[in-house]
């Protein structure tokens, strides 16, 4: 037998049997696999929207130069307190009042002249009403 017959023998040998292992792992290996889904989750959310009203009725009363601000409490039950606002030109001041039922600032710690433009608003957590009707200071408020 010639080197060329060898070669070409055990090439074709070779052959056969890597075919052989080809064939083996074809048959060897699972079918591809395949998931779906049987049903549908249900889930429910409820999700609603709110509007807080302001306070109403805002009003500033003036004694010796004191101010007393007094208002109609929110009809919003979850407010958890206001924001007082005073205007005299174009510098506006705010200050925080705590509680829902107040509705009595005496005096005021920022300054609330005659004149003085003062609205209000209620809060809860970040979010807040539009604001109240606007009410100007009487005389006798400093």
């Amino acid at each position: 037998m010639s080197f060329r017959v060898a070669v070409a023998l055990a090439a074709s040998r070779t052959r056969v049997a890597f075919v052989s292992v080809l064939a083996l792992l074809f048959v060897a290996v699972p079918a591809i696999a395949d998931a779906g889904f049987s049903s549908a989750a249900t889930r429910s959310q409820s999700i609603s929207t709110d509007t807080i009203a302001p306070p109403t009725n805002v009003k500033v009363t003036c004694a010796a130069n004191k101010a007393t601000v007094t208002w109609t409490i929110t009809a919003a039950v979850y407010a958890t307190g206001y924001i007082y606002y005073s205007k005299v030109g174009s510098t506006e001041n705010s200050q925080n009042v705590s509680g829902r039922m107040t509705a009595t600032l005496n005096p005021p710690t920022i300054s609330t002249p005659t004149g003085a433009v003062v609205t209000m608003v209620s809060v809860y957590r970040n979010w807040t009403s539009v604001r109240s009707a606007a009410f100007t200071v009487p005389t006798g408020c400093k």
